[in-house]
């Protein structure tokens, strides 16, 4: 059973992320990824929109709440339909709880370090029945350290910070140590991913987030929340020491940024990696979106434009020379193309685009049979780059489905 835990980190962009889940929970459902609602167990109505209330449960203060916990996770378990779904529960709070308290007034004490453990420790003997991976975004420290400052000047009265910068930076000084909060997720969890914030809200925050976890993005769904704090809260005295702006840089990219749904790292009981050779390791798990498309990808230029016409701009590829073959050559250029077809068919694509493919292939069959013209029809209409296209405009949200579909290979 996969499960992955994307644990903020505080201020990254965390709400938007949470909106897009719960705002699109019913059409990633189809496609296999569980966005937990905790109906039932945390609200007897209401879905959760992140999962707070479940990562509280392991500061280990009320024992009623591990007890909820297990059962969230069990009515969780109930839910999966396919070996393949995938369970996400996203919740910054995993970054900030230690265990033995509710809030941020111990921080700063000598064992902070030691209740940090004891706290993710708890959350992982509740998680170990699950192939679990850690998803983390940092940001850069002092942008980071002066965003958490304005939020906790302006909180509610009974939560807001009403200390002094200096005061600030020393209860939170732990927040910013992310090598050392780095290596706590590392040794308790066996896959952890680390990211930089500011490289992915370049590329666009939301769409990263599924590119990593390696799921379709929904529809309209790349939307960026932003929190209403007032601009005269004064920041610019939120300084970190020196040896921590000077830290040298950890944040390469993923090192696994395929790790999801069908390409979560396999794992034999014993926690040790699989010595299963790649080929055997795709062929029980099918192949995940990442490799669909880079196949696609392969087949339309191998099949349209492989070659150029020298002296010229026109390109060509095997479709136009296998339709030179009498009799055959279309019909096995075909094969190839349906391949495509496939492959969005396994990627969730919807039966009316299914048709426009199937309509475009039909197309470039039926006129590619007539003898001389048929053959210059291939050199313009490119069946596969146009089905192509379309898969990846409906990967992005351009193509909009009436419903959304599913497969399981």
């Amino acid at each position: 059973m996969k499960l992955v835990l994307h644990a903020g980190t505080h201020k990254t962009g965390t709400t938007s992320i949470q909106k897009a889940l719960s705002d699109n929970r019913a059409w990633l459902r189809e496609r296999g990824l569980i966005y937990p609602d905790g109906v039932g167990v945390y609200s007897p109505e209401v879905p959760l929109k992140r999962h707070h209330v479940f990562a509280r449960s392991f500061t280990g203060i009320y024992p009623a709440k591990l007890t909820r916990a297990g059962q969230f996770l069990d009515s969780v378990r109930a839910q999966l339909e396919s070996p393949r779904d995938v369970i996400l529960l996203s919740t910054e709070e995993v970054y900030r709880h230690i265990e033995g308290y509710g809030d941020w007034q111990h921080f700063a004490e000598p064992d902070y370090w030691a209740r940090r453990e004891g706290y993710l420790r708890l959350l992982a003997k509740a998680l170990q029945n699950f192939d679990v991976k850690v998803l983390l975004f940092f940001r850069e420290r002092q942008s980071f350290a002066r965003s958490l400052y304005a939020e906790l000047v302006y909180r509610n009265k009974g939560t807001r910070w009403q200390g002094s910068p200096a005061e600030f930076v020393k209860q939170f000084y732990h927040w910013f140590e992310y090598e050392q909060q780095i290596a706590m997720f590392k040794a308790v969890f066996s896959n952890v991913c680390v990211s930089s914030y500011e490289r992915a809200t370049e590329r666009g925050l939301v769409r990263t987030f599924f590119q990593i976890i390696q799921f379709p993005m929904p529809p309209n769904a790349d939307q960026i929340w932003r929190r209403s704090t007032p601009q005269d809260i004064d920041v610019s005295n939120v300084e970190l020491p020196a040896s921590v702006i000077a830290a040298p840089a950890f944040l390469p990219p993923c090192s696994r940024p395929a790790a999801t749904h069908s390409k979560l790292a396999s794992r034999e009981s014993t926690g040790r990696i699989s010595t299963i050779s790649s080929l055997a390791r795709r062929a029980q798990r099918g192949m995940s979106h990442q490799e669909r498309l880079k196949q696609v990808h392969w087949i339309a230029r191998t099949m349209d434009e492989k070659f150029q016409v020298p002296g010229t701009r026109l390109r060509f590829g095997w479709d136009a020379i296998m339709g030179l073959i009498p009799g055959i050559g279309d019909a096995l250029a075909s094969v190839a193309s349906l391949v495509i077809v496939h492959h969005a068919w396994r990627l969730g694509m919807p039966s009316f685009l299914l048709l426009r493919m199937l309509g475009n292939i039909g197309i470039d069959l039926i006129l590619g049979i007539v003898p001389v013209a048929g053959d210059a029809f291939d050199l313009a209409w490119k069946a596969n780059r146009k089905n192509v296209r379309l898969l990846e405009r409906y990967a992005t949200g351009a193509c909009i489905s009436p419903k959304p579909h599913v497969r399981h290979p």
